[in-house]
């Protein structure tokens, strides 16, 4: 997480790791995920796209999630959110502790947001006769 620094979230632009790992927020059991990272390469503002996610995710699991995002670059210049969701979530009705499993539609939800990011592929070639 130092490597994001510094972080943001729904509330704040400046968010210190130490407040984001605060103890009973996430499992401690060594055999649960603690996180799910989503990393974004969106056109715009980075921070926009890591919180518009985070929205289409809690819209479409129905949980309250607790989440972070630091922003970089790529080798080739390009902005990067990285998007940390623990876990731990709480439902957005009752407030009762749930766990956050994006299923594939979610993350293709998400994925519609990198818009321009779409590779021209070769059908019927495989992956590594498309990497020589």
């Amino acid at each position: 997480m130092e490597e994001l620094a510094p972080l943001v979230d729904r509330y704040c632009e400046n968010l210190p790791a130490e407040k984001f790992w605060v103890p009973g927020t996430y499992f401690t059991h060594p055999l649960r995920a603690k996180v799910v990272v989503v990393d974004l390469y969106p056109e715009g503002d980075p921070v926009e796209a890591a919180r518009e996610a985070a929205g289409i995710l809690e819209a479409r699991t129905g949980l309250a999630l607790d989440w972070a995002a630091g922003v970089s670059r790529t080798k080739q210049g390009r902005p990067k959110a990285t998007l940390v969701i623990k876990t731990l979530a709480a439902d957005a009705r009752t407030g009762r502790p749930r766990e956050f499993r994006p299923g594939p539609d979610d993350l293709k939800a998400v994925g519609a947001l990198e818009r321009g990011r779409e590779k021209r592929r070769r059908r019927g070639v495989r992956v590594r006769e498309r990497r020589r």
